[in-house]
């Protein structure tokens, strides 16, 4: 049951992240920009921070879930 609720809050957390961080990544110009290079499939400009939101998923439910073992 706990792997289920982590597997469910994780979910939600990067899908709720997810258009933050894209928002945050436009704004601060992290962004692939398909007119700077002919080489580019992308045919608009696409954030490329995404990473980061999985990162941080990945770090709060870490520190969520991680066992506390106390020290001897």
């Amino acid at each position: 049951m706990t792997l289920l609720l982590a597997f469910v809050l994780s979910l939600g957390l990067s899908l709720a992240l997810m258009p933050l961080v894209m928002h945050w990544a436009t704004r601060l110009g992290l962004v692939d920009d398909p007119k700077e290079s002919s080489r580019k499939i992308h045919h608009k400009i696409i954030p490329r921070a995404g990473g980061v939101a999985i990162w941080l998923t990945f770090l709060l439910m870490t520190l969520a879930f991680l066992p506390v073992v106390p020290r001897s």
